[in-house]
C-alpha cells in the first residue's frame, strides 16, 4: 500500500481552509493532518504533525506567510505550496514564487465563486502531489538547495520593491468570525 501524502493547510478564512481540506480529503492519495488559520499556529502544526507538504496562504495573520515561508525553509525539510490570490490578477508568478522558497503556487479559492471549486480542486492535488514527488526525489538525489541565504536576499528584494511609506493598509472582513 502506497503511503499517503500528509498534509497541512494554513490559510486564514475559516470558509476557505474548509472547503481547502474537504477538497483535499477526496484524494485517496492526501491525508489532511491540520488546519491552520495563521502563521504561528502553522509554524507550532508543522513541528507537531511533520507534514509532508504544507498548503500556505501568504495572507496570514500572527506571523504573515512570507515569513511562515522562511522559518519552514529554515526549520523544517517539507516542500511548500503557496496558496494565493495574487495569483488570480497576475500579480505573482512562477519565478517570484522560486526566489522566495516555495516548491509551487496555486490560486486561492474565492469565496465568491464555489463552482471554481472543481477546478482548483485538481490543480491543488496535482500541486501537492508533484511538491511532495519532487521533494522526495531532491532528498535521495542530495539535490537540496542552501536556502536560508537566499531566502534571506529574496526576502529583502521584495520588501525593497515597495518603500514602506508608500504602502496604504485597508483592512476588510466577511463577517466570519
Amino acid at each position: 500500500m502506497k503511503k499517503s501524502i500528509r498534509v497541512i493547510v494554513a490559510v486564514a478564512s475559516a470558509l476557505v481552509g474548509r472547503r481547502l481540506r474537504d477538497m483535499l480529503t477526496q484524494a485517496p492519495e492526501i491525508q489532511v493532518v491540520g488546519g491552520v488559520r495563521n502563521g504561528k499556529d502553522a509554524l507550532e502544526l508543522i513541528r507537531q504533525a511533520n507534514p509532508d507538504v504544507v498548503a500556505l496562504d501568504i495572507d496570514l495573520p500572527a506571523i504573515n506567510g512570507l515569513s511562515a515561508l522562511q522559518a519552514i525553509r529554515n526549520e523544517f525539510a517539507c516542500p511548500v505550496v503557496l496558496v494565493n490570490s495574487l495569483v488570480q490578477n497576475g500579480a505573482f508568478t512562477k519565478p517570484d514564487n522560486k526566489a522566495l522558497g516555495a516548491d509551487d503556487f496555486t490560486p486561492k479559492l474565492s469565496q465568491e465563486n464555489p463552482r471554481e471549486l472543481t477546478s482548483l480542486s485538481a490543480l491543488l492535488i496535482d500541486r501537492i502531489k508533484e511538491a511532495a514527488t519532487n521533494y522526495k526525489r531532491r532528498i535521495r538525489t542530495g539535490d537540496l538547495p542552501q536556502l536560508s541565504n537566499r531566502q534571506n536576499r529574496s526576502l529583502a528584494a521584495v520588501n525593497e520593491r515597495v518603500p514602506a511609506s508608500k504602502i496604504v493598509a485597508l483592512g476588510v472582513s466577511t463577517g466570519a468570525p
